[in-house]
């Protein structure tokens, strides 16, 4: 960016001398600005250096009847005193002794006009952070008799981005004999639950997150000594509980902590590594300096092991499990209390897979492929598979599948090639797949896949209870409905029971309920007190015994859309 900027300046400055400007405003007349800058109270930028040489920035705003917007102006030398880069002719003039108040930005985009002043940008390469570590500045006044717009004292440029810093350090009292230089070498760590987009609005110098969370990979420390310093840029944002997560010598240490990231601030976390776990710190916040930092603890169970690749036999486990990467998983795990974490953008197998009161916790987007028969209980009235937090997906495919079903009254659990989902408890509410008791979930997408539920009560197998999901869309597969209460609800197979939830789509797929004993089944939809934003089916084959009721979520949670209606097939 720098080289770039110096090669138009140097050119553009040379030539000044004999630019044609407007009538009025040759080169070195009256009234053109003088521009000089400074970095306010913060005295560096995020590469540790003050302005460097071909640093650019855009300058905005009016003086009489002339607007001025974007105009780009550089500091050839790297000191602070800024020439227009399209040379004198291309500059502002100031038109009569009026004070006039500009603003400025960094770095200069051509792509800003007075129709789009904001900067979209991605955080993601921390290795180019100069790109995206935007400063404003407002309030430099100039005018005729006083062309000089010094950008200096208040009206200096700050930091609209958030830094976080992260120092990694090993005790060798606590049995950790490396150096942290071996570490992070050999080590793998990943920092996830951070908003990597964003926007820099350059006419009001705010810079806002968008989208989802993603991994960052921490790479390229400055080591001094047993201590390792990771900086990143970021766009402000609240996080809560970002993860920090070690891979070393087969071992995995895993913390995580809740940084505020505010625009012009600096958090920094000390992180030490011991034999046992890691310690993280308690947050402060200071200015974008370096005499900030806090500390303080939180642990990491030492009972997680790591899978990147490869394919994990359940059975064998010693240790709750964390998967990182593309993983197949075997067996049925012997582990009380065993859990299995999806990190962010994990893609999971699981071929022959009995998961009885055990999760599987997504903590991100996650890719779930079922490979032949499996069978998935809930967990103490808890879902057996949990979507990731709002603004995730969860994406659920089948392979290898019987992708025929008889009619239910003969179909049979024990010759058919399936994943099955089954209660908890008789005298529990189950869900399957999704959130309940007040936590937010994100989208939940099926793709493909033979589904066979098994309900004893008034239930949401996909979606929340008392909880927040997000948007539900089937796209294909096949979903047998099989529900042994006798009252006179089956609840809704796909939605939110006494909860909110996203639209509900259906593209395609085969759906079957036996329905003999419920009088009545909602199907997709809400169902006690929830409500859902819409629901739209686009497609598929339904095959109910019993009259079908899709929930409309406006105004009443049942007033039924479609009973009976041309999606749905009644069988004999």
């Amino acid at each position: 960016m720098r080289t770039k900027y110096l090669l138009y300046a140097l050119p553009a400055l040379l030539l000044a001398s004999c630019s044609s400007d407007e009538p009025g405003q040759m080169a070195g007349a009256d009234g053109a600005a003088v521009v000089t800058a400074n970095i306010g109270a913060v005295t560096s930028r995020a590469s540790g250096t003050q302005w460097a040489s071909g640093d650019c920035i855009g300058i905005s705003g009016t003086t009489g009847s002339v607007t001025y917007t974007n105009v780009p102006y550089v500091t050839a030398a790297g000191d602070g005193t800024f020439a227009p880069l399209n040379g004198v002719a291309a500059g502002i003039f100031f038109q009569d002794s009026n004070p006039a108040a500009f603003s400025a930005y960094y770095p200069y985009s051509a792509d800003v006009t007075a129709d789009n002043s904001v900067i979209s940008a991605s955080t993601a390469d921390q290795t180019q952070a100069e790109t995206f570590d935007f400063l404003y500045a407002t309030g430099a006044k100039g005018s005729l008799s006083s062309p000089a717009l010094n950008f200096i004292g208040n009206a200096a440029f700050s930091h609209r981005m958030a830094q976080l810093v992260i120092t990694l350090s090993v005790d060798r009292n606590d049995g950790f004999n490396e150096g942290v230089e071996t570490v992070t070498d050999k080590g793998r760590i990943t920092l996830g639950g951070l908003v990597k987009e964003g926007e820099f609005d350059t006419a009001t110098g705010i810079a806002s997150a968008s989208g989802t969370t993603a991994n960052f990979i921490l790479s390229n420390a400055d080591i001094d000594g047993d201590t390792a310093k990771y900086s990143l840029i970021l766009f402000p944002q609240t996080a809560d509980n970002v993860e920090l997560l070690l891979e070393y010598n087969g071992n995995f240490y895993r913390c995580t902590f809740i940084p505020t990231l505010v625009a012009g601030k600096r958090c920094t976390t000390n992180i030490t590594l011991r034999k046992t776990g890691l310690t993280v710190g308690n947050a402060e916040i200071t200015d974008w300096e370096e005499n900030g930092s806090f500390t303080g603890d939180a642990t990491i169970p030492p009972d997680y092991v790591l899978a990147t690749e490869g394919e994990v036999d359940l059975s064998t486990l010693k240790k709750r499990l964390i998967v990182d990467g593309t993983v197949t998983l075997t067996g049925k795990p012997s582990l009380p209390n065993f859990t299995v974490t999806l990190a962010n953008d994990a893609e999971l197998t699981v071929r022959g897979v009995q998961m009885v009161d055990k999760p599987i916790i997504c903590e991100g987007n996650a890719t779930i492929t079922f490979d032949g028969k499996n069978d998935f209980t809930g967990y103490s009235s808890k879902p057996c598979i949990q979507p990731g937090p709002k603004g995730t997906t969860l994406t659920l495919k089948g392979i290898n599948q019987d992708d025929t079903l008889m009619p239910w009254h003969v179909w049979s659990y024990e010759n058919s090639n399936h994943t099955t989902f089954g209660p908890p408890n008789q005298w529990e509410t189950p869900i399957f797949i999704g959130v309940r008791d007040g936590e937010e979930g994100g989208d939940i997408v099926f793709e493909s896949g033979v589904y066979y539920f098994l309900d004893r009560l008034n239930d949401c197998n996909v979606g929340s209870i008392d909880a927040t999901i997000g948007n539900i869309t089937i796209n294909g597969g096949t979903y047998l409905y099989n529900n042994y209460c006798e009252g006179n609800e089956a609840g809704s197979l796909f939605g939110t029971l006494n909860g909110t939830c996203g639209v509900i789509t259906v593209n395609d797929g085969t759906f079957y309920s036996d329905g003999s004993k419920p009088k009545r089944a909602v199907v997709f939809g809400a169902s006690g007190s929830g409500t859902c934003e819409g629901v739209a089916v686009n497609g598929g084959t339904f095959k109910f015994y019993t009259p079908v009721t899709i929930a409309n979520p406006d105004p009443y949670p049942y007033k039924p859309t479609y009973q009976m209606a041309t999606y749905f097939e009644i069988t004999e």
